[in-house]
């Protein structure tokens, strides 16, 4: 019995596979199973609760208080671009869009976790409700309806 595989498939986030096999077997799995696993390795399970234009709050990181608009949203790697927030400096060559190069400043991606949604100037959780046959974002600390 403990040679035989013991091959348990759990689904995590609807996504990664987990296999657990006895101490004396070898397991090898087959390329399908590799290639699942790893097709959705990078994907980021949660739910980005903010949208383009929003205004947040940064709650964790490097620039801990800081507010800017929501420039952009990935919604595969779960990060956010913020107006100001997590600049960094990127060394570019000279190119036909710009002709001198050097180094230049921009903002670089943040996870959405470490964002909080600001509602009539504090920071709020975001919740989703159904209203007639619409889903709408509501403030929790409130109760109104954003958009």
């Amino acid at each position: 019995m403990n040679t035989i595989l013991k091959k348990s498939l759990s689904v995590i986030a609807g996504f990664a596979l987990i296999y657990t096999a006895s101490e004396k077997t070898n397991f090898t799995a087959n390329a399908e199973e590799i290639k699942l696993t790893t097709e959705y390795a990078d994907l980021w399970s949660g739910n980005i609760s903010v949208k383009q234009g929003d205004t947040v709050k940064v709650i964790a990181g490097k620039d801990v208080g800081a507010e800017g608009k929501v420039l952009s949203v990935d919604k595969k790697s779960g990060r956010l671009i913020v107006e100001g927030v997590n600049i960094v400096k990127k060394h570019t060559k000279p190119s036909m869009a710009n002709q001198n190069g050097g180094i230049i400043e921009q903002e670089a991606g943040i996870d959405a976790s470490n964002v909080m949604y600001v509602h009539k100037g504090k920071p709020t959780r975001v919740g989703f409700k159904v209203d007639g046959d619409k889903k709408v974002r509501i403030a929790k600390s409130t109760g109104e309806v954003i958009d």
